[in-house]
């Protein structure tokens, strides 16, 4: 009986271990990724040319000129989000650490909620690891942490939308002030960032859908949509109106999917696609690239498998990543094909990354149902890959400004 409770102390031991490991894992890699943006962000680099393109706008124009004119240098930019790096940079005489403490505390703020989505997601504990991971080895997702544009904000709005529709249900159960607060503040987000108009869409849908069990929905939706046309019709008055469109057409005219003939939209779409599932991480070496792809293969395959596999379980509601994906990608690609918005950009299609690397992990876990010995020799290649390009990341950081595209290594 001594025995046989020194053999179940030793299991609870071994478990203690491994939640302990797990625990320290998880807090490096938190702190990793921080670390690398909070290095970045300090490292003083002066302003390059995209960055100095905006810097004309918050530089030569006054706040009312900013919502009454085009931007200066031909540049597109949600001007409510310009106004407040602009209130925020000019008592600091516009230097460069005010200038993008914006674009900063929106990306580590879009890391903690993008943790919170990748939680309901990834119950595995190495899968959670896995997706932490990815963050420490993406360029794009580093680099645009400090950076003079709105991308880290589009990052930011993507997750508060997705983090909304994973507790739209339990919000509307609860009723009350809160639940209408929220629905009336989510439209505020396309004065400061672009792809919110991507997910306007999927509250209203899900409130829709309610309407056939609970006509008590009505004024959730007279809310919702009330804030809406408000919020469209400023951004439109005060944004979107004075986008110079044909400079910014000119500007990504290699990444609208061309529809002059089924042969051209092959070739653009697919380059497109090539460009959202290969870019996250870094792209040079080339080899990295080509890696990237292999891996982020498994994720396009399962944006469409998770769909239809949780869209019935759902009942139609769009609420979960498995769901609202596809349906983004989509949007996206209409948007490109009718030359609205460019597609296949990384730094762009941002908002997109956390979402797509989360479906790579849910892909790669696919394989488990397939053999074993497969998913952990995909799975643990992919750990090693992700391993040597954050270094190769962290490296750069330490010794030498980030460039949006540095080369990690020199093979």
């Amino acid at each position: 009986m001594a025995a046989f409770y020194r053999k179940v102390l030793s299991r609870e031991e071994i478990i203690l271990n491994i939640n302990l490991l797990y625990r320290a894992v998880l807090i490096l890699l938190i702190a990793w990724y921080v670390s690398a943006c909070a290095v970045h962000y300090l490292s003083l680099r002066s302003l390059w040319n995209d960055e100095l393109a905006v810097f004309d706008s918050i530089r030569f124009l006054n706040p009312s000129e900013l919502f009454l004119r085009p931007l200066l240098t031909d540049q597109a930019f949600p001007h409510f989000y310009l106004f407040m790096i602009q209130f925020l940079a000019k008592p600091f005489g516009n230097y460069s650490l005010s200038l993008r403490f914006f674009p900063f505390v929106c990306m580590l703020t879009a890391f903690g909620v993008w943790l919170s989505i990748a939680r309901r997601e990834l119950k595995n504990s190495s899968e959670y690891l896995t997706f932490i991971l990815c963050w420490t080895a993406s360029v794009p997702l580093i680099y645009y942490s400090a950076e003079l544009k709105q991308y880290s904000m589009d990052v930011l709005v993507s997750g508060l939308f997705v983090w909304f529709l994973y507790e739209q249900d339990k919000l509307r159960l609860g009723g009350g002030r809160k639940y209408v607060g929220t629905l009336a503040l989510l439209p505020l987000s396309v004065l400061f960032s672009y792809p919110a108009y991507f997910f306007l869409f999927f509250p209203l849908w899900n409130l829709c859908l309610e309407l056939k069990s609970d006509k008590a929905q009505w004024k959730y939706i007279l809310v919702y949509l009330s804030s809406v046309f408000i919020c469209v019709a400023l951004s439109y008055q005060f944004d979107i109106r004075l986008r110079p469109m044909e400079s910014v057409a000119n500007g990504f005219n290699d990444y609208f999917i061309a529809m002059s003939s089924f042969k051209d939209f092959l070739q653009t779409f697919g380059e497109g696609v090539n460009n959202l599932f290969s870019r996250w991480f870094v792209e040079l070496p080339k080899v990295f690239r080509k890696l990237a792809r292999f891996f982020m293969f498994f994720g396009l395959i399962y944006m469409f498998v998770g769909f239809f596999k949780n869209i019935h379980k759902s009942k139609w509601k769009l609420y979960s990543i498995s769901t609202v994906a596809l349906v983004v990608f989509f949007e996206l690609a209409v948007a490109g094909a009718s030359q609205k918005y460019p597609f296949g950009v990384p730094r762009t299609a941002l908002f997109l990354c956390p979402m797509l690397l989360i479906l790579t992990v849910q892909g790669i876990r696919q394989l488990k149902t397939l053999n074993p010995y497969v998913y952990f020799a995909v799975h643990g290649s992919f750990v090693v890959y992700l391993c040597v390009v954050a270094i190769g990341i962290l490296r750069i950081v330490l010794t030498q400004p980030l460039i949006a595209i540095p080369t990690i290594w020199s093979l």
